[in-house]
């Protein structure tokens, strides 16, 4: 996840520095690409690794519910673990990101 955040990021930054170089270079053709043509999946790609891990995290650190002794957390454990198996039956790819239904 980190890794392809971080992947995103780097290509970024190296379109930006070689169409920064190739406008300030008077022979060589302008670098009309669009970032967004360029980029715009794998900025949806990586919105969406983000709130996976968001989701992930939630998870983990609600999972521990179920241990506490707490009077009265009984009843959001059973919601809490109804959510998260609810979750994983969802039937589709979580991480296609042109689908924004699930969670």
């Amino acid at each position: 996840n980190d890794v392809c955040l971080h992947l995103n990021d780097e290509y970024q930054s190296c379109f930006r520095r070689t169409k920064s170089k190739l406008e300030n270079a008077p022979n060589e053709r302008p670098f009309e690409f669009s970032e967004m043509y360029i980029f715009g999946k794998f900025n949806a790609f990586s919105a969406r690794l983000r709130k996976l891990k968001e989701l992930f995290g939630t998870i983990q650190s609600y999972q521990t519910l179920g241990l506490t002794r707490i009077e009265g957390v009984e009843p959001f454990h059973g919601r809490f673990q109804l959510a998260v198996s609810n979750l994983k039956k969802k039937p589709y790819d979580l991480l296609d990101s042109r689908k924004t239904d699930y969670g």
